[in-house]
């Protein structure tokens, strides 16, 4: 990556963060308008809000756990490159003449294909053999990572098991490649491609090929399915009963006008408080509701 290439890249991710920021902002102003305007109850709003910051506490610490050690992975792979790159050129300096002497030879070009939806890991397997007669030292160089289109070159953080080993003579090994395909990094409906070259066996090429799918939609529970099937009534029509009560009454599963005339006055004061109780006795509810049943 170029200088040219690396300013357009970081003036696209100060873009795109700002433009997040901003839209943030705008989605929370229209929430505390809703708050104002009685669509949403504030005390609701903030239950959720607890509701949420719970659930995922944990999920945000992984992900950011994940992606700091992929980030020195990722930092480990560039270091090991450049040392492999210094120790060929001070070596090949070195032998100079009787280099010159050695026949070019071709490499040998495997291809290997990654896919895998989204944000998740994934995984191809090879095995080598050394048909030596002498041990190898095998390790890798990993070349940067090219999409499709004018998208800039880039590393991301992909595994080799193992990193750098010795191999005997006639031995085989298998070896495991692994990349998580990370949402910064990667598109869906793209193919990337990237060069692995295995040093210390005869010039192998392994020819990267990686398509990214996407993400499976999460299966819905019986629960869920149930519930969508049974339509729910408006018990706005109901006198008396706002937004913020309806609100209160869905997410406590009374959903329909039968549900509601069914409930007796503790289950109600446990739903929507005892005001609610007091006021669902003057204004009849329970007579509105069986008349909106039949």
């Amino acid at each position: 990556m170029n200088y040219q290439n690396m300013g357009k890249w970081i003036e696209e991710l100060t873009t795109r963060s700002t433009q997040e920021q901003i839209k943030a902002m705008h989605r929370y102003q229209k929430l505390i308008e809703r708050v104002l305007r009685g669509e949403l109850d504030e005390q609701t709003v903030r239950e959720e809000y607890m509701r949420f910051a719970r659930d995922q506490a944990t999920r945000y610490a992984q992900d950011l756990a994940n992606l700091s050690l992929n980030y020195y992975n990722a930092l480990a792979q560039l270091n090991q490159s450049y040392n492999e790159l210094f120790f060929q050129a001070v070596m090949g300096g070195a032998n100079g003449r009787a280099d010159e002497e050695k026949p070019e030879r071709e490499a040998q070009k495997v291809p290997v294909s990654l896919t895998a939806p989204l944000g998740h890991q994934a995984q191809a397997a090879f095995i080598l053999e050394n048909k030596r007669a002498e041990a190898a030292e095998i390790s890798f160089l990993i070349s940067e990572f090219e999409g499709d289109g004018d998208s800039p070159p880039f590393r991301p953080p992909l595994q080799i098991s193992p990193p750098r080993f010795t191999l005997e003579a006639q031995e085989e090994r298998k070896i495991t490649l692994t990349l998580t395909l990370l949402e910064t990094l990667f598109t869906v409906g793209q193919t990337y491609r990237a060069t692995i070259v295995v040093k210390g066996h005869d010039d192998l090429h392994l020819l990267l090929a990686v398509t990214v799918e996407a993400p499976a939609p999460p299966p819905k529970s019986p629960s869920k399915k149930k519930a969508a099937a049974k339509k729910a009534d408006d018990l706005t029509r109901i006198k008396g009963i706002g937004p913020a009560y309806a609100h209160k009454l869905q997410a406590a599963g009374v959903r329909t006008f039968g549900a509601l005339a069914a409930l007796d006055d503790e289950q109600l004061a446990a739903i929507l408080g005892q005001t609610a109780v007091t006021r669902a006795g003057q204004q009849g509810w329970r007579e509105q509701s069986g008349r909106l049943v039949a």
